[in-house]
């Protein structure tokens, strides 16, 4: 597909895995002068978002073309995580994630304290589950989904000792 801008997006079977490839390009702007380091780079930044965001978009659209519906933080997970993980994160493993934060005593330290015997052992627990549910997820599955956690802490709500927590264990 051409879009409008010159973009493109280009759709193919892998040639080694049952799966579906997809490539976006998006053309950068020509400038009448040259460009300096700055320019260059908030360039490429433009660049390299809307390519995300076509990704992401063609992705969805061809998804839902075969009833397949995903989360938006589900969107976000690296590459290497199969259509079905990504339904799992999305419909299980987020909620029960958010059930277990919202269950468990709001018990961060005060600012500048370091954290006691019962947070540790909060933290260890909350480890124990992420490690339980995302184990099949592939090598390094909290690196995998750190991208899509990100991306429902940015739309959730949560108690800042909770949201500690979470970034702490996907390394945000």
């Amino acid at each position: 597909l051409t879009l409008q801008g010159g973009a493109r997006v280009t759709v193919r079977p892998s040639g080694t895995e049952p799966k579906t490839k997809l490539y976006v390009e998006v053309p950068g702007l020509i400038p009448d002068s040259p460009m300096d380091g700055e320019a260059l780079g908030r360039e490429r930044e433009r660049c390299e978002s809307l390519a995300r965001r076509l990704g992401r978009d063609s992705a969805r659209l061809m998804l839902e073309r075969v009833g397949i519906h995903l989360q938006p933080a589900a969107t976000a997970l690296s590459g290497m995580v199969g259509i079905e993980h990504k339904q799992h994160f999305g419909d299980v493993f987020l909620p029960a994630l958010a059930q277990r934060l919202q269950g468990s005593p709001d018990s961060a330290a005060p600012s500048g304290e370091s954290a006691g015997p019962s947070d540790e052992r909060e933290l260890s627990d909350l480890s124990e589950f992420v490690d339980s549910q995302l184990h099949d997820y592939g090598r390094e599955p909290r690196a995998l989904v750190s991208a899509g956690v990100a991306c429902w802490l940015a739309q959730t709500e949560l108690t800042s000792s909770a949201r500690a927590r979470v970034e702490r264990l996907f390394e945000l």
